[in-house]
């Protein structure tokens, strides 16, 4: 992607309207999903993959610790530096990871773009806990 791009997009994340109602969308889901029980802790392990400009890793950040990954590594740099997130350099598909280790396993707008997206879901449930949920977003069409 166009480096330009991501610094247009660190402003479209927290401002569009699109993705202010998916924030919204997100984090109700999620509430939803602790108020039921669905988690064994309150404190969740989450593990954000594709965090871009790092708005989603910001936000997810009030269920627990987040850890934020980033194939870019020009995003990882930009997105460190605008937000003060540690975000590590990584690929969806080798997460470097222990098997079992996060409670929740976030990939929004991202799977859409790796050419072998099985072996993506695969690496997602394996660092995903016994009990670990797995919160994919594709765009429309």
């Amino acid at each position: 992607m166009q480096h330009e791009y991501y610094k247009e997009y660190y402003e479209l994340e927290r401002k569009h309207w699109w993705f202010v109602a998916r924030e919204k969308i997100l984090t109700g889901f999620i509430s939803n999903l602790i108020k039921k029980g669905q988690f064994n802790n309150k404190d969740l392990k989450i593990l954000n993959i594709g965090c871009g400009p790092g708005r989603s890793s910001e936000y997810l950040s009030a269920f627990g610790k987040v850890t934020s990954i980033e194939y870019d590594k020009f995003c990882c740099d930009f997105a460190s530096k605008k937000t003060g997130l540690e975000i590590l350099h990584g690929s969806i598909t080798e997460l470097p990871f222990s098997n079992n280790t996060f409670d929740l396993v976030c990939a929004f707008d991202v799977i859409e773009h790796v050419e072998d997206d099985s072996k993506a879901v695969s690496e997602m449930r394996r660092v995903a806990g016994k009990s670990g949920i797995l919160l994919v977003t594709v765009p429309a069409f």
